[in-house]
């Protein structure tokens, strides 16, 4: 009877903390989101490198967009998920998306990250 107290505490616990862990998160991820359902910002527009016309569409943002400066080191712990830009992260089972232009042919890709659709 003693262990199976004890089994119920450990899980019990691990419950407790894994909900904890994410009330946290989504806490942190709510914070970025700014809006559902945003309007299309980005204007039709020429590739910058080819001068075509850039295709319409959407990035699918799943654990989250990272900026680096150019003299920044490589290192995915020092930039993890917590740093991604706002409105990339996702908050469940669906990734964010985002508004885009690209360039097939240059491999060109204009970003609206301001809002998630």
């Amino acid at each position: 009877m003693n262990t199976a107290l004890g089994t119920w505490v450990a899980i019990s616990a691990l419950l407790l903390f894994c909900g904890f862990v994410f009330w946290v998160l989504r806490r942190v991820r709510r914070g970025q989101v700014q809006r559902r359902n945003a309007p299309d910002r980005l204007p039709d527009m020429r590739c910058p490198v080819c001068g075509q016309a850039m295709q319409a569409g959407y990035v699918l943002a799943g654990n989250g967009l990272i900026w680096q400066p150019p003299d920044a080191r490589r290192s995915f712990f020092k930039q993890g998920i917590w740093r991604a830009l706002p409105n990339t992260t996702n908050t469940g089972f669906v990734a964010r998306r985002l508004h885009a232009r690209r360039c097939e042919r240059c491999q060109v890709l204009m970003l609206d990250y301001a809002a998630q659709v």
